[in-house]
């Protein structure tokens, strides 16, 4: 009852300072990097909360990628996914679609990038690194029960390989009290 989400131009955004501010899935575009920190340390109350729960651009390795093509393409090539996603696509180097799948401009943040800049405003409380990956896929998914069990598979399935050492985590999560 207590709690408020708000939604808006980030650092335009006035109000009365906050217990905490969550960054989700958006901290890796936010640029300049160090003025987005800093705009969320000043939108918290003193000791607040800063948690970004997001993903690491630069943390998988092939065989990472490699799973998270091939499953996209089987998906696709099963008829889950639009066959769109992977037409043409199956054949390059892992590395090499993941840079280009996510080439933007400002280039988006690494996780040491958002680690760093946190530093800078505050003390890292934690961090893990977990599954990422299936959100990716999950939310080109519907809501059928078909499609509920593929997202819980891949969930499973990525985090099962994470703690087994053939993945790598991709998603950071980190808390920060300022």
């Amino acid at each position: 009852p207590a709690l408020t989400f708000e939604k808006g131009d980030f650092f335009q955004f006035k109000d009365e300072p906050f217990d905490a501010v969550v960054f989700t899935s958006s901290l890796h575009h936010l640029s300049p990097i160090e003025g987005a920190v800093r705009r969320a340390r000043n939108l918290l109350k003193p000791g607040g909360l800063l948690v970004v729960d997001d993903f690491d651009l630069a943390a998988p390795d092939d065989a990472t990628l490699r799973w998270y093509y091939e499953t996209q393409s089987l998906l696709a090539h099963a008829g889950v996914l639009p066959i769109e996603r992977v037409t043409g696509k199956d054949d390059l180097d892992p590395k090499t679609r993941w840079k280009d799948e996510h080439a933007h401009y400002p280039p988006l943040h690494a996780g040491e990038e958002m680690l760093s800049a946190l530093r800078e405003v505050g003390t890292l409380a934690e961090v893990t690194r977990g599954a990422y990956l299936f959100r990716a896929l999950g939310a080109l998914l519907g809501s059928s029960p078909r499609d509920l069990n593929i997202a819980n598979w891949l969930v499973s399935t990525e985090e099962r390989r994470i703690r087994g050492g053939s993945l790598k985590g991709v998603g950071l999560r980190a808390l920060c009290r300022v």
